[in-house]
């Protein structure tokens, strides 16, 4: 099975509750903070979660629940 690479679209900066991020296949991962999340993802944000992106760029981007929020490149 081979590896695919995608856009990495930003940076996990703060998290708090709980939040996954899941991929076009369908399998999820529960993110922390550091983590990078790519174009190909979606976050899914449990009832009090809170996750901020750091983008490229500097900007932030605050994702709250319960959301899902699917992920464009910039």
């Amino acid at each position: 099975m081979g590896t695919q690479y995608t856009t990495p679209v930003g940076t996990v900066v703060q998290l708090t509750g709980t939040a996954w991020a899941r991929s076009e296949d369908g399998s999820m991962r529960h993110l922390q903070q550091g983590d990078v999340l790519c174009e190909d993802e979606a976050v899914i944000t449990a009832h009090e979660g809170r996750v901020e992106l750091e983008h490229a760029d500097g900007t932030i981007s605050t994702i709250q629940g319960p959301l899902l929020a699917e992920l464009l490149p910039g």
